[in-house]
């Protein structure tokens, strides 16, 4: 599927991969497994183990349960990680990711845990760009455009 085709059948993936999971899952489209869940973090409800407000409360997004648009999570599960999936199932090869432990607290405690190589994992995976930080990327971007002759 292509972007406009996963956004057409799904919906928009709007202000994080999270959020958009969280709206898509109150909506029950499909029923999911805790929709309670994710209401008590649209209701700003959800506390963490030392009983004060969970980082994880996302109350300021629950105007987006109205948005006249379908929100959904889907995109990068449909257009990223199914195609690696399969290219790692017919060719019995790993892949290289870019991804970087500061796009997200998923990434950072996974990067924690495991390091730049996670051969420990289920899934063997590289993620030689995980200590990098966007701002890492845009340095080096404009120092290489710097030093390009015209």
């Amino acid at each position: 599927m292509n972007f406009k085709q996963v956004i057409e059948k799904y919906g928009y993936p709007v202000v994080s991969k999270e959020i958009a999971q969280t709206i898509y899952e109150v909506k029950g489209k499909p029923p999911t497994k805790q929709p309670l869940y994710r209401m008590k973090k649209l209701n700003g409800e959800c506390v963490s183990a030392d009983g004060k407000k969970s980082r994880y409360n996302c109350s300021k997004w629950k105007f987006l349960l109205d948005a006249p648009f379908s929100i959904s999570h889907k995109c990068c599960d449909i257009m990223k990680k199914l195609p690696i999936k399969i290219f790692e199932r017919r060719t019995g090869k790993k892949c290289i990711l870019g991804n970087m432990a500061d796009e997200s607290q998923l990434r950072k405690s996974d990067w924690i845990k495991h390091g730049c190589n996670a051969f420990d994992k289920k899934r063997q995976v590289s993620s030689p760009m995980g200590f990098w930080v966007e701002q890492d990327i845009l340095r080096r971007f404009f120092l290489l455009l710097s030093n390009t002759p015209n």
